[in-house]
């Protein structure tokens, strides 16, 4: 199927999927660890 340029966007990876990925098997990995979050950068004073 021939798609357009917004069907091609559309349908590709997401980057946030990829992200939840990793850290869903991160998590479910059953090591100890501190989880920073995956989403924006804070500020750490």
């Amino acid at each position: 199927m021939k798609l357009s340029a917004f069907g091609r966007k559309f349908t590709a990876d997401a980057g946030i999927t990829s992200l939840m990925d990793d850290l869903g098997n991160a998590m479910a990995s059953g090591d100890d660890m501190i989880m920073m979050g995956g989403g924006n950068p804070g500020h750490i004073p």
